[in-house]
């Protein structure tokens, strides 16, 4: 969102929709990073603090109609080339497993661009400083991801932010990392997720399967050819 509101219509709006679609729907917002941070800079008037506390359902995660914040560490906004912007919104009180980092993947879809080995030493120092609870990353946009990196075709910067996520290294405080319990962001479906990956299928299909299908898992396995 980048324009001001009252915060009390966005709370309708996150009630209604968790009304019409579902607990198990899930909701995120993607504000610019520095709006989570103790300074405070946005695009628009809300406390993203202030909204988080009124946003509330006792079905959801954590209590908490968004699920977790897509924080765009870009455009001046915030960085991606250190771990600092990320630090400064967690050090604001949010938890690290509902905060993504988020990054342009390519210098033509903004200001910030940070190569794909810069990225994997900050990535490496967040998971060593947060462990499995790091929220991860997400790149805008993906139609040409990592032509910066001179990679060809845009799942190749996925494949390589995956492998940063999701291998096991060593952190800057020298702690090594489980390959077992990789950091992922909270999903409303812990118990389907368990049962469908027990069966083979990746944490990915396993996520997508389950929020085409509301959580159902007799659907989701039926999509899935279980």
């Amino acid at each position: 969102m980048e324009e001001n509101v009252d915060i009390s219509v966005l709370v309708r709006l996150l009630k209604q929709l968790n009304s019409d679609l579902g607990e198990n729907f899930i909701l995120t917002s993607a504000p610019v990073a520095s709006a989570l941070t103790a300074s405070g800079g946005n695009l628009n008037n809300v406390s993203y603090s202030q909204l988080d506390s009124q946003a509330t359902d006792a079905g959801r995660p954590n209590g908490k109609l968004i699920n977790w914040y897509n924080a765009q560490c870009y455009n001046g906004w915030g960085a991606a080339s250190s771990s600092n912007t990320y630090t400064s919104i967690i050090n604001n009180g949010w938890s690290p497993n509902r905060i993504v980092m988020g990054v342009v993947d390519s210098g033509n879809d903004g200001s910030g661009f940070v190569p794909l080995s810069t990225l994997n030493s900050v990535i490496s120092t967040l998971r060593g400083d947060y462990g499995t609870n790091f929220g991860g990353v997400f790149g805008w946009e993906y139609f040409d991801a990592g032509t910066g990196d001179n990679l060809s075709s845009p799942w190749q910067w996925v494949k390589q932010i995956g492998s940063d996520l999701f291998s096991a290294s060593k952190s800057a405080r020298g702690r090594r990392l489980p390959t077992h319990n990789p950091a992922r962001p909270v999903t409303p479906f812990e118990p389907q997720m368990a049962e469908l990956m027990s069966r083979g299928v990746s944490w990915n299909d396993a996520l997508v399967s389950l929020n085409k299908t509301a959580g159902n898992i007799n659907d989701a396995k039926a999509r899935l050819g279980l």
